[in-house]
């Protein structure tokens, strides 16, 4: 058999990192060689991947390092914690609903008024839910600040299996309400809780009166005009990334996405002078592109903005997708293991949740759109009344 003539090939195109977060460095054992494909031209190059093109993953593992997504989570502020299957779509029921006095995210004064919130939602490797929340403190003196862990399954007036709370974690030095905030647990199952300025940093499997650290503090010069609003690790780079919102100012300055590494060594410090109003939640998809859900003013709808995976510095996005809902308030942002996208508004008849296909640029209608009565998304606690309350979603997130 005649051999072939070997024929030169060029496996990085000039000024192209090898690796995708460009470093020249892969994450893992061959886990991700994502950034080139056959050049449909030649067969003498590679090209870049284009971004409507699939990753390649080696193992069946999902880019982002984990199995292929299997379902929707929704965090409500009424204190309930809600799976839905990602084929859902109209007036659905949750497959799964976590609310009750023994979940341990609830919390009624004697007149009935609601004092907790639970605000944002991630998994461990074997699919426990961590939920992190607040509710009043004994006597009224302040709110305590927490995390419950579920078992996989899980649903109804069901008892965490961790509870952890005290004042070992140093959420107790906190007596006012922050806002959304954010919870992650990163690829060695360390909790990261974000509130006000700071991330604390938890052991693995922590529960009880748990010894919390403090990872980063400092992140905002005044906690009355910015907050950390939302958390999310990056299993690829190994980053946490953490949106930071201005809080009524309107001094769109304030604004900005930052990555950290496991080290607490600032990586990335993205900003859009162009678009942001108030960016509430960050999530990072399979491609590791950033998406960014941003609040809306009068003018515009609240949108998802999409940045290259090394954007930094004051941006612009690659693609949006801009939600039907006109309102103030966006509810969360995610992005499942084959880039489809889920968004939740507040609209004029309550929470909706808009799914979009992988890729979707403006002009794009959803493909999906979960909203209604039966999804409780907007559902009070049993007993509770306080004037002029509002519970909507309060964050996303797809396991």
């Amino acid at each position: 058999m005649a051999l072939r003539k070997a024929k030169p090939l060029t496996f990085r195109p000039t000024g192209l990192s090898d690796s995708q977060d460009g470093t020249n460095q892969f994450s893992g054992a061959m886990q991700l060689l994502t950034n080139l494909v056959p050049n449909p031209a030649t067969d003498k190059t590679f090209v870049p991947r284009p971004a409507a093109q699939p990753l390649v993953i080696f193992g069946g593992e999902s880019a982002s390092g984990g199995a292929p997504s299997t379902a929707l989570w929704v965090v409500g502020s009424s204190c309930e914690l809600l799976q839905f299957p990602l084929t859902a779509n109209g007036n659905v029921a949750p497959t799964l609903n976590i609310q009750g006095a023994l979940t341990q995210l609830t919390s009624l004064l004697v007149n009935g008024d609601d004092k907790s919130f639970s605000y944002a939602v991630d998994f461990d490797a074997t699919g426990n839910q961590y939920v992190a929340a607040f509710k009043e403190i004994a006597g009224g003196t302040g709110l305590q600040y927490f995390f419950t862990v579920y078992a996989p399954g899980a649903t109804g007036n069901i008892a965490p299996i961790r509870y952890v709370h005290g004042s070992n974690t140093g959420f107790d030095a906190i007596l006012s309400q922050a806002g959304h905030a954010g919870i992650c647990l990163d690829d060695s199952e360390l909790t990261y809780v974000g509130i006000f300025d700071k991330v604390y940093r938890f052991p693995a499997a922590s529960d009880g009166n748990a010894v919390g650290t403090v990872f980063l503090s400092g992140l905002v010069s005044d906690i009355t005009l910015a907050l950390i609003s939302s958390l999310r690790f990056d299993p690829v780079r190994r980053w946490i990334w953490i949106s930071i919102c201005e809080v009524g100012s309107l001094n769109r300055g304030l604004n900005k996405i930052l990555a950290y590494d496991l080290n607490g060594v600032l990586q990335v410090t993205l900003t859009d002078s162009t678009n942001w109003i108030r960016p509430y939640q960050v999530t990072i998809g399979p491609d590791l592109s950033i998406y960014v859900i941003d609040l809306a003013e009068i003018s515009r709808n609240i949108t998802v903005f999409v940045y290259a995976p090394n954007s930094t510095g004051d941006s612009l996005p690659v693609r949006m997708m801009t939600l039907p809902d006109t309102n103030t308030n966006p509810l969360g942002v995610a992005v499942d293991s084959n880039g489809v996208v889920y968004a939740a508004a507040l609209g004029s008849t309550g929470s909706s949740l808009y799914v979009y296909p992988a890729g979707a640029n403006d002009p794009v209608s959803p493909i999906q759109t979960i909203a209604g009565a039966n999804t409780t998304f907007d559902n009070m606690l049993p007993g509770s009344s306080p004037p002029g309350a509002t519970t909507t979603i309060a964050q996303l997130n797809v396991r």
